[in-house]
């Protein structure tokens, strides 16, 4: 079985050091078995006045196990208090792009 890579977006500011410290160094060890961050950025914004701010940050993930690695992945944003306007995007089998929003899941 190939294992499917997502992108994680989450609405946090982090800068590359706390990326690392609270999202992608805990995520691999509850992903461990299931997957693991493969990479990540803080995605960096420029305002009118040209002033750089993180917007947002995202992190790239292979999953061995698709259900129970997003389960593991929305599990750790909801205990953290991360999971508004966190969103998953990957390319299903029919190579479309498919978005799931982490608000709007009960």
């Amino acid at each position: 079985m190939v294992n499917k890579i997502i992108e994680l977006k989450v609405l946090q500011s982090y800068n590359p050091f706390e990326r690392f410290e609270k999202l992608e160094s805990p995520l691999n060890k509850k992903l461990e078995g299931h997957g693991g961050v493969i990479g990540g950025s803080s995605v960096i914004k420029v305002s009118k006045e040209g002033i750089r701010e993180i917007s947002y940050c995202s992190l790239d993930i292979s999953l061995a196990n698709f259900e129970k690695g997003l389960q593991v992945i929305r599990e750790y944003l909801e205990s953290n208090d991360l999971s508004r306007g966190a969103e998953v995007k990957y390319i299903d089998e029919k190579n479309e792009q498919v978005s799931i929003n982490f608000t709007n899941l009960s």
